[in-house]
């Protein structure tokens, strides 16, 4: 342990640096969606408009956007397969 101190010292450092960056750009990217999500609230084009507060999700669908009809492979609207993997990174 006493030969490694200075090994261990380094690696808690670079970690810090890279945890505190880490929270930086999440901080920063939950901050944009935020600006975004109040931006498309006022936003005629976009129905469904919701921002996660926990962690910064957003999502919201164009107006004009056609979820597909079409029964897929499993018996289901492809669309619906949209909707799901929406809400699935909406939870990210």
């Amino acid at each position: 342990m006493k030969d490694n101190a200075n090994f261990a010292e380094n690696f808690v450092t670079k970690m810090n640096k890279v945890l505190t960056k880490m929270c930086k750009v999440l901080a920063d990217r939950i901050e944009a969606n935020r600006r975004e999500y109040y931006r498309l609230l006022h936003e005629n084009n976009y129905t469904n408009v919701r921002f996660n507060e926990k962690t910064g999700g957003l999502s919201a669908i164009h107006r004009e956007h056609n979820f597909d009809p079409k029964i897929g492979k499993f018996g289901i609207p492809r669309g619906d397969y949209e909707r799901i993997a929406v809400d699935v990174l909406y939870e990210l």
